[in-house]
């Protein structure tokens, strides 16, 4: 039953991202996407960071680039959210190198992950198991636009 609300979760937020990706000034030229539904693929992790890069708007967690998800529809800003473990709102500036995180997101087809939220996590946090110990694990928040 989970796996049903998760895919219907991961199928709205398609339609939302694909919606907001037709819009030009959202994306600079050379960052193309793709807003077909079946050539995403929806991605998870569990890792360590390894490195933040705030200006380009991207971390390497697990050795994966991730892509933060900043854009504009209509009037409303969809940013990726970032949160602790207890699901109260962080800023990017909290996390650190070596910090503990989940992330949930998607794969376009050109390779790159783009993170829709990113929870920080106790360092005593390593395995999977100890992870579907937290609420947000089995659900998919609505995603507010950013303030």
């Amino acid at each position: 039953m989970k796996r049903i609300l998760l895919k219907i979760h991961y199928i709205l937020l398609s339609a939302v991202l694909a919606t907001c990706c037709v819009c030009p000034p959202a994306f600079s030229a050379e960052r193309t996407i793709s807003t077909d539904r079946d050539d995403q693929c929806f991605y998870e992790l569990h890792s360590a960071v390894m490195e933040i890069n705030q200006s380009k708007g991207y971390l390497i967690v697990g050795e994966q680039r991730i892509d933060l998800i900043n854009m504009k529809r209509g009037l409303n800003r969809f940013k990726t959210m970032i949160r602790n473990a207890k699901e109260k709102a962080i800023s990017l500036q909290s996390l650190r190198k070596g910090s503990m995180v989940f992330i949930r997101g998607f794969e376009l087809p050109d390779g790159r992950i783009m993170a829709r939220e990113i929870y920080r996590l106790p360092q005593s946090v390593q395995t999977s198991r100890a992870l579907q110990k937290y609420p947000f694990y089995g659900t998919i928040p609505e995603w507010e636009p950013a303030k």
